[in-house]
C-alpha cells in the first residue's frame, strides 16, 4: 500500500476512535501502533525521513492513557508526518536536493540527544554540556535541531519541559510549584507566561478546563 494511502487510512481509523471512546480504544490504538512498524519500512536514511522517524518514536510515546488529550496529541502528530513525507515527495519530484550539511553519524546523534532531553526535562542543560555529549560543534549541534525539529536548543527544550507540564497538569495532582521544579523551572511566574503563551491560558484554567471535559 502507498505510504500516503497507508497512513490517510490509519487518520480515519485514529478519527473514529476519538469520536466513539470505550473501553475498547486501548487495544485499538495498540493495533493501529503495530501497522507502524510496517511505516517504518518506508522511510530511508536521509534527512526528511529522520524527521519523520522522529515523529513515529514521539507518537508511540504519546499514548500513555485514553483520554481525549492524548488521542488529539497523536492525531496531530500523525498529521505531521503526513506533512513531512509529502514536503519530501515534492522535492524528489522537483529534484530538490537537501540543503543540510550534516551527515547520517551527525543526525542519529541529534536522535539521541533528543531523547536525552525529552527523558530529562529537569537538567539544567547547556550548550556546552549537549555539545560535549555527542561530540559535536555548537554550529553543528543548533544546525542539527534545526533540521530535525525546525527550531533552536533553547526552545527545544523549553517546549519539552511545557509538553511535560502540561501532561503532569493532565495526568497527576501536583500543584503548580511542584511542576515548575519537576521540569527543571525555577520561576513559576516565568512557567506561567510561557504556558499561556502555548496553551492561551494559565495553567490552572487549563487542569480545570481538561478535568471538566472528562468529568462531562
Amino acid at each position: 500500500m502507498p505510504l500516503i494511502l497507508l497512513a490517510s487510512t490509519q487518520l480515519c481509523t485514529l478519527k473514529h476512535l476519538i469520536t466513539t471512546q470505550d473501553n475498547k480504544n486501548t487495544i485499538k490504538l495498540q493495533e493501529l501502533f503495530k501497522s507502524f512498524d510496517s511505516f517504518k519500512s518506508y522511510i530511508y536514511q536521509c534527512t526528511y525521513n529522520l524527521k519523520v522517524a522522529e515523529q513515529l518514536r514521539i507518537s508511540k510515546d504519546a499514548i500513555l492513557t485514553n483520554t481525549i488529550t492524548d488521542l488529539i496529541r497523536f492525531e496531530s502528530q500523525h498529521l505531521l508526518m503526513l506533512a513531512l513525507h509529502i514536503e519530501q515527495f515534492y522535492k524528489e519530484i522537483h529534484q530538490e536536493r537537501p540543503t543540510a550539511t550534516l551527515n547520517k553519524t551527525e543526525l542519529n546523534k541529534i536522535i539521541q540527544l533528543t531523547d536525552y532531553i525529552i527523558e530529562s526535562p529537569e537538567i539544567q542543560h547547556s550548550i556546552s554540556s549537549l555539545c560535549a555529549k555527542i561530540y559535536m560543534s555548537p554550529a553543528k549541534l543548533q544546525e542539527g535541531f534545526k533540521e530535525m525539529h525546525d527550531t533552536t536548543v533553547a526552545d527545544f527544550i523549553r517546549n519539552v519541559r511545557i509538553d511535560k507540564a502540561e501532561k503532569l497538569l493532565n495526568e497527576t495532582d501536583l500543584n503548580i510549584s511542584e511542576i515548575v521544579y519537576t521540569i527543571g523551572l525555577t520561576s513559576r511566574s516565568y512557567f506561567c507566561k510561557i504556558f499561556k503563551k502555548k496553551y492561551n491560558c494559565s495553567p490552572k484554567r487549563y487542569r480545570k478546563l481538561i478535568r471538566n471535559k472528562e468529568i462531562a
